[in-house]
């Protein structure tokens, strides 16, 4: 593969659990609250799609 072509696969965008900036952002964009944020990364892990699936707000990533 050559260093100028775009990448095949790209490693899911996580969400840190543990990175006060992103649950504020995400839980913004989510509609819901950090809790609910908190345990849908204890459900399903950081993925966001995963995380905004759970949560019934799959449009909103």
């Amino acid at each position: 593969m050559r260093p100028d072509e775009p990448r095949a696969f790209e490693p899911p965008p996580l969400i840190d659990p543990k990175d006060h900036a992103q649950l504020t952002y995400w839980s913004e964009r989510l509609d819901a609250t950090v809790d609910e944020l908190k345990q849908a990364i204890r459900q399903v892990g950081p993925n966001r799609t995963a995380v905004a699936i759970w949560l019934g707000r799959g449009d909103a990533v």
